[in-house]
């Protein structure tokens, strides 16, 4: 399931990931919209908490100062920033996988009535043909 946002009422609605290209209506408010235009965006993962003073990203030792410790935590954010727009980018992904996935069942239909298209019209000329003399 997903969550869906009415462009009118802002409704949070529920939806089948399969069912995000069809055209709905707000069950609240009547506005017709379509699903995948209105999905829900999910939140980035907080980063994750800075590991304790005097851990491994960090030393009590006077060598390491605190300026090249400021740099480690901005290091880490940097990081964790990276993690949240790559798991954005891989559902972005796996929902155009998905859209491309019913395109190509759409072209193996269109393909398979083209073919049937194809024989009904053979055959009839060949009726003709045989009928007609």
């Amino acid at each position: 399931m997903v969550t869906v946002i009415c462009p009118k009422c802002k409704a949070e609605l529920e939806c089948e990931e399969g069912d995000l290209e069809a055209a709905t209506a707000c069950p609240q408010c009547g506005t017709p919209f379509i699903p995948a235009d209105a999905v829900k965006p999910v939140a980035a993962p907080p980063p994750p908490p800075a590991p304790p003073r005097g851990g491994p990203a960090f030393s009590e030792s006077p060598d390491v100062s605190a300026m090249q410790n400021a740099t480690l935590i901005r290091e880490l954010h940097a990081i964790a920033d990276n993690q949240a727009k790559a798991l954005a980018a891989q559902d972005r992904a796996e929902k155009l996988l998905a859209k491309l996935e019913r395109y190509v069942r759409l072209f193996y239909l269109l393909t398979a009535a083209s073919i049937v298209l194809f024989f009904v019209v053979f055959v009839l000329m060949i009726l003709g043909k045989i009928l007609g003399g």
